[in-house]
């Protein structure tokens, strides 16, 4: 039996949460260009009167002569200012997690319950479908070892080789919800 992925509320409040929400591009703390709740800005983007490509130009022009990330994204959030409302910036989330959701549904043979699958979501739209493909944390999960799946979260706390304090709170939360036998929130998407 297979299990469906949904975009649940519980799934929207701990990306949010842990995402933060920004109306301008900025460099996250993997460095990546990022806008809104972690959208990592890609050349077809088109924000108010930017396209990404050019957002994306500016950055990375922007980002070789300020290795300093706060120095680089104060300098960014006065170049470009609201880019992004919060409504559009949860619009973007959403489909965001779309394909995220479709390789999910491949990629899982057993049967989750919807706090589970949102915990996953958060995981996966964080680190990326194919590291969680490559996962021990996947394999767990097809075995139905649902314990050991959920202590894999706490090797998912880096960036580069450092521990990150927001990924440490992220994945504790993500690992509690994994947790949570209850029924997810309501559904939306």
């Amino acid at each position: 039996m297979t299990h469906s992925f949904m975009i649940t509320l519980d799934t929207l409040d701990i990306i949010t949460k842990f995402e933060g929400f920004c109306d301008t591009i900025y460099a996250c703390p993997a460095g990546k260009p990022t806008i809104g709740f972690g959208h990592i800005v890609r050349e077809t983007d088109y924000f108010t009167k930017y396209s990404g490509a050019f957002l994306l130009h500016s950055f990375y022009v922007l980002q070789k002569k300020m290795p300093n990330r706060k120095q680089l994204n104060q300098v960014l959030a006065d170049m470009f200012s609201t880019l992004i409302t919060q409504q559009t910036a949860m619009n973007i989330l959403k489909s965001d997690l779309l394909p995220v959701i479709n390789s999910l549904n491949k990629a899982i043979t057993n049967t989750l319950t919807q706090k589970q699958s949102s915990s996953l979501l958060s995981l996966v739209h964080n680190i990326g479908i194919t590291a969680f493909k490559q996962s021990t944390m996947l394999k767990y999960i097809n075995m139905n070892q649902m314990t050991d799946a959920a202590n894999e979260f706490d090797k998912w706390i880096y960036i580069g080789k450092k521990p990150s304090s927001g990924l440490i709170k992220r994945r504790y939360a993500e690992k509690i919800l994994f947790l949570q036998p209850e029924l997810g929130k309501q559904i939306i998407h």
